[in-house]
């Protein structure tokens, strides 16, 4: 498979990155293209109308439950994107045809063909399933390797009952050819024998997609596992025995060696000396490197256990027959169907799609529950050409992934990816006519873990508190990275760039509107890679990792305004006031390759786009809204005679007027604040000494003890993600001092102050401060 570096355009990247902005990415997953006007879709024939012509489908499909089947297309041929809620399956190489396991829906499940241009544009095609006349376990065909030219060798599990039985039925090998657009030419089937293997016939250069098929009352198929063949010429170069590898090389440089059964190669240094150094066995070969391909099959304990008591049948014919190896057979503690080797512990194999894995880095426990909604069935697969040997690693994911992180004390710590895995280990296959290669492979193996989860580093500084992310992670990712193989030179890692589409709703608060299981002081610093992880080691020391995740970057801090509580009758909404939160992401790909033979390690990093997930906002601009009325009218009737001139009598204020002998005035004010922030919302209030439970209010008295009215408010920013702004609550404890009248006479206020005065007045609050005091107000 020859990856397609120009497949994924900036556009994609942008739709992508948009939809993750817009709080749609991690659920649909089903768009990686500029969204144009688009056409509308002829729903009632089922039809989309694309760029290639009118392509259309099947309104509704009849599947036996344990069944897979792929959709295509009743007429046209154009390209569509899938989305399938709930469903295990597994893209062809054109994307006109979907391959779809119906093992995993317990009813109708609905699968969306979905234009490519333009996400909105989508028909809909219903899968009723029908129950099976018998459960089996059916699983693609698991290893694929071209032998020679012309052949390829074929393995896959045997048939297996959901009451763990071996099952006997009729099966064959389906091998269909395709054509360059991915579309079936001609099929061949191959009886199956029960050793669950075979070799079939191939054509060089050309695509197959091969699935396993019972033939019994209903047939059942398998999800395919999909190949591509080479001109292959497996040519084995000379090996010379030496007694030792101390002594300076008298061979060419590139020469081979024996030492102990170890393989080495005569390398020249830049400086021109000679020694030698450990060579893989692929340096072996001359022309060409045997290419495979592997399908990561989600496993049922069911077959575990039908292939532990298959194992069990086959130790005494071992005994019998030390020389003998069955097909299916115990090795230690590990069970071996042919070259496939896999854990014999039932309690690793659940298939309902969901994991929740924890690790220990110090102190830091760190959780990840996934909850896989559709496709994670990963793809291996290698070829080798001009000299490089290349590893493919397709996968595609649309699952929520729950990240907790839980600390005893102040501390930091790192963790490898955490969440739901698959692996598979291949003992490396014989091969007719290589026997150098047989002896330098024998006892090797082909390791590939897939995990999809998080991983990250983490500094949190919190007595026993668990701070928590949810986030959805839409991924497919096709990745490469290998190493040229050539005559006389050491290998040399490479990479290639990948083709990736990343959608994720990331972040999100994990406990309700919180970040934290319980409300204290926290401050935490992470960095939380949330995706997919892929590792493949090809026998001893050639090892590959191919990665597609969000990279989340947070900074948070948290304390408890203790002070701003005081007199609330509810406090909880106020425990938590943010010092400090920044929060962004990166959609990445990155990888390595490592030879630990010679100590070459050399990894690769692409980014799709950088986004701010959240900001604290730092000031807001706050409008307050403030009331007066005068209060308690009363008659102003002065002595006179403590005038001589009458017009002394009169008194007269900015705010009030004139008060003249005769006319009322008030001894108390009614007053009212009413702050109006801009750039942040208030999610809860309180208030202590108010007369109000909407805003700041109060009577002041003439002659009365001083007293503070205070409105405590939750705030949280007004643009972005609710959720996320709803875990960064800041407090502001807005107060004023009142009731400070000292005054001899009774008057306060009259005239126009009977009528309610309106005033406002804008000042900017630093949000970092919780307490804003009104009484400074103006004072500059």
């Amino acid at each position: 498979m020859r990856v397609n570096a120009k497949a994924y355009t900036r556009s994609a990247i942008a739709i992508a990155l948009t939809s993750l902005l817009f709080g749609c990415g991690g659920s649909d997953g089903n768009s990686d293209t500029d969204s144009g006007d688009g056409n509308i879709p002829d729903i009632s024939q089922n039809c989309l109308m694309l760029s290639e012509g009118k392509t259309c489908f099947d309104a509704s499909i009849n599947v036996v439950k344990g069944n897979s089947f792929t959709i295509q297309p009743i007429s046209g041929n154009g390209d569509v994107n899938w989305y399938a809620p709930n469903a295990f399956a597994i893209e062809n190489g054109a994307q006109t045809y979907f391959s779809y396991d119906a093992a995993f829906v317990d009813s109708t499940a609905k699968i969306y063909a979905v234009d490519p241009n333009n996400k909105d544009q989508r028909v809909e095609i219903s899968v009723a399933l029908a129950s099976p006349s018998q459960e089996l376990n059916i699983y693609p065909p698991h290893f694929a390797v071209q032998s020679t030219n012309t052949e390829m060798y074929v393995e896959w599990l045997p048939i297996t009952s959901k009451a763990s039985e071996i099952v006997d039925l009729p099966t064959v090998i389906e091998v269909t050819e395709l054509d360059s657009n991915g579309n079936p030419i001609s099929t061949t089937e191959y009886a199956a024998g029960a050793d669950a293997f075979m070799t079939i016939d191939t054509q060089p250069e050309t695509s197959y997609q091969i699935h396993v098929v019972v033939k019994g009352d209903q047939e059942y198929r398998s999800l395919p596992l999909s190949v591509t063949t080479s001109h292959v010429d497996y040519r084995e170069r000379s090996v010379t025995p030496v007694d030792n590898i101390t002594d300076v090389p008298a061979l060419p440089v590139g020469s081979l060696v024996d030492f102990n059964d170890e393989l080495y190669m005569v390398h020249e240094s830049a400086s021109g000396a000679l020694s030698y150094v450990p060579a893989h066995p692929f340096q072996l070969l001359e022309a060409d490197i045997p290419e495979f391909s592997t399908v990561l099959n989600d496993l049922d304990a069911s077959t575990i256990v039908a292939l532990s008591k298959l194992a069990e049948e086959n130790v005494a014919l071992m005994r019998v027959d030390g020389e003998s190896a069955p097909s299916v057979r115990f090795e230690e503690n590990e069970l071996v169907i042919n070259s496939l080797i896999i854990p014999r512990d039932v309690s690793l194999y659940a298939r309902n799609g969901k994991a929740t894995s924890c690790e220990n880095a110090g102190p830091i426990k760190a959780c990840a529950n996934v909850r896989n909604k559709t496709n994670f069935i990963p793809v291996i697969s290698t070829e080798h050409s001009d000299n490089k040997f290349t590893v493919t690693a397709s996968v595609g994911i649309d699952a929520g992934i729950d990240t907790t992180l839980t600390a005893s004390q102040k501390i930091s710590g790192k963790f490898d990816p955490i969440g739901m895995s698959r692996s598979v280990k291949f003992k490396y296959p014989k091969f007719e006519n290589l026997e150098v290669l047989n002896k330098y492979t024998k006892g090797q193996t082909v390791d590939i873990g897939v995990t999809v989860g998080f991983r990250g580093k983490a500094s949190i500084a919190s007595p026993e508190i668990g701070f928590g992310m949810k986030n959805a992670v839409y991924a497919k990712m096709s990745a490469s990275a290998g190493a040229t193989f050539k005559w006389g030179i050491i290998p040399k890692p490479f990479f290639e760039e990948p083709i990736a589409k990343i959608q994720a709703n990331i972040a999100q608060p994990y406990y309700g509107d919180s970040y934290l299981s319980v409300k204290d002081s926290l401050k935490i610093g992470t960095q939380l890679d949330i995706g997919v992880y892929a590792k493949v080691k090809l026998m001893k020391g050639f090892d590959i990792s191919l990665n597609a995740y969000e990279r989340g970057n947070l900074d948070i801090e948290y304390t408890s305004p203790v002070e701003s509580l005081i007199g609330l009758q509810d406090p909880l909404p106020f425990l938590l006031h943010t010092n400090a939160a920044d929060m962004g992401a990166v959609s990445k790909v990155d990888g390595g390759v490592k030879f630990s033979l010679l100590d070459l390690n050399e990894s690769f990093n692409f980014d799709f786009g950088q986004y701010d997930i959240y900001s604290l906002p730092t000031q807001t601009a706050v409008d307050i809204h403030m009331t007066s009325l005068c209060l308690e009218k009363s008659r102003y009737n002065p002595d006179m005679s403590q005038f001589p001139n009458p017009e002394d009598a009169n008194i007269h204020t900015p705010d009030s007027g004139w008060l003249f002998p005769g006319d009322m005035y008030g001894s108390n004010k009614h007053l009212t604040f009413t702050p109006v922030f801009r750039d942040v919302a208030p999610s809860a209030m309180a208030f202590v000494n108010s007369n109000s439970p909407s805003h700041i209010g109060f009577i002041d008295k003439i002659n009365t003890t001083q007293q503070e009215t205070r409105g405590v408010y939750r705030l949280v920013k007004k643009d972005g993600f609710g959720a996320i702004n709803a875990a960064f609550p800041m407090i502001a404890d807005v107060r004023i001092i009142h009731s400070e009248i000292q005054t001899p006479y009774p008057w306060v206020c009259w005239g126009k102050s009977f009528e309610e005065s309106k005033e406002k007045m804008t000042t900017m609050h630093t949000l970092n401060n919780v307490v804003m005091d009104l009484n400074t107000l103006g004072d500059d």
